[in-house]
């Protein structure tokens, strides 16, 4: 056997073990499609990425709220005071990790209405609540003036398991 044949092997081994680690689908892709809850007025979706951080995510939360032009400008100057929470799902208390911020040219109004899109990364030791598949979901809100309230609306929810990933270096 060559030299060349001899040390490709371990590099083919090598390179796949690395390849696992790094890009493990489960881990560092997108979750799925996104996660959305819809009803006549308005949808709100939430999407999850593996960052180039190991061990961060990053929460991506939009809603479409459905209503006339005119009445999504008169909301957008005064303001209101758009939100996002990321929430992890506990069963009956559910609990506040984080805020999502909002994206750049975000709220918008169009000819369908109201919409906006936030993100935030979070670190899997505030995602890893107990030690398997964890559920989390975000809470939108806004302040509507012509009601004198605000909207709530939470996107569907991603079950994962956030784990962190340990890595061990070979010295």
């Amino acid at each position: 056997m060559k030299l060349s044949r001899l040390l490709a092997v371990p590099t083919v081994a090598l390179a796949m073990l690395l390849g696992q680690a790094v890009a493990d689908p489960a881990r560092a892709a997108v979750l799925g499609a996104p996660y959305c809850k819809y009803d006549d007025y308005r949808n709100s979706c939430l999407r999850v990425n593996g960052t180039a951080t190991l061990n961060h995510w990053k929460f991506t939360a939009g809603q479409d709220s459905y209503m006339p032009r005119w009445y999504a400008d008169e909301i957008l100057a005064r303001g209101g005071s758009f939100q996002a929470k990321l929430r992890f799902e506990n069963g009956t208390n559910d609990i506040e990790i984080g805020e999502l911020f909002l994206d750049p040219g975000w709220p918008a109004s169009g000819p369908e209405g109201l919409g906006a899109e936030f993100s935030g990364v979070f670190g899997s030791g505030v995602l890893n609540r107990r030690n398997g598949e964890e559920e989390f979901y975000v809470r939108i809100k806004y302040f509507d003036f012509h009601i004198n309230d605000w909207v709530i609306n939470d996107t569907g929810r991603v079950k994962h398991d956030f784990r962190p990933w340990i890595i061990v270096e070979d010295r």
